[in-house]
């Protein structure tokens, strides 16, 4: 059975603190010591990104749901020593859904090694090859991977049992409260299917979620997007903090968003996993 000792600490304050990990894995003979400096560092965050157009018809209460050509860039966070520096998007003209998933994993990244050649980490096979040889890892976009292509396929279908008040037309965000790969996946290259590593994603994500700077990112986040609807999609742990953390920001407002929990997306290929339910604020 893997055994899982994890440490986090806070080095240098700085707005956004430099975190230091130690982490123990072992798995099936596999044994690695990471140590990792400066983990979650702006270079690492996966930003958030306009991927679809929403549009709900009043009079037939549907939806119809059209992907991008490519992913529209919708914020910019800059951590410096002063201050976060967050472009808003409230102003465009359409109204805005919100997708939200707990934190980037695998797919989410392309792997380097120290010549610039891609590494990729197999499902099966010799991950701590793999693992070992990675120099850098650079973020991509969210929901990249078999999360993405749930969510391409069944968004629409999802939306359907939001009774919108009117005809409305929305841009669709998808995004992550904590925007770093919590799961560690660039070190041990172990799988979430797993329960150590799943527990060890949980344990990291909760936290990073202590840090004011991480939350204070994601309220920004919110406050720039102006989001009409709002898919909390964070797996079981996550999902509950975001939950407060969604009503902290909304509570006691009459004009607060219409807020859903729902399955995370890699989930959706399950019907069950396609339900919403709505989220109280007050």
């Amino acid at each position: 059975m893997p055994e899982i000792e994890l440490q986090v600490h806070l080095a240098e304050r700085m707005t956004m603190p430099k975190i230091h990990i130690e982490v123990e894995l072992t798995e099936n003979g596999f044994y690695r010591n990471g140590c990792v400096e400066e983990f979650f560092t702006e270079p690492m965050a996966v930003q958030d990104v306009h991927r679809y157009n929403a549009h709900y018809q009043a009079e037939t209460r549907s939806w119809d749901v059209t992907k991008l050509d490519q992913d529209l860039a919708v914020s910019h966070t800059k951590w410096t020593e002063s201050t976060l520096e967050l472009t808003s998007v409230s102003q465009a003209p359409q109204k805005t859904l919100l997708i939200l998933m707990e934190s980037p994993h695998n797919d989410e990244y392309t792997y380097l090694d120290a010549e610039g050649a891609e590494v990729r980490i197999p499902v099966v096979g010799d991950r701590a090859l793999a693992v070992g040889r990675i120099a850098q890892a650079r973020p991509v976009r969210p929901a990249n991977g078999q999360t993405g292509a749930h969510m391409d396929k069944w968004l629409e279908t999802v939306l359907q049992a939001v009774d919108w008040p009117e005809t409305a037309s929305f841009r669709v965000i998808v995004g992550n409260p904590i925007q770093f790969q919590t799961s560690l996946h660039a070190i041990h290259g172990g799988t979430l299917s797993k329960k150590p590593f799943a527990q060890l994603r949980d344990r990291v994500w909760m936290a990073l979620w202590g840090v004011d700077e991480i939350q204070s990112d994601f309220h920004g986040r919110l406050t720039a997007y102006n989001p009409d609807l709002i898919l909390n999609g964070c797996t079981s742990v996550p999902k509950s903090l975001v939950d407060e953390a969604l009503r902290a920001q909304y509570g006691g407002n009459s004009e607060s968003p219409w807020c859903y929990r729902v399955a995370h997306p890699y989930a959706w290929f399950t019907p069950g996993n396609r339900r919403l339910t709505r989220l109280t604020l007050d």
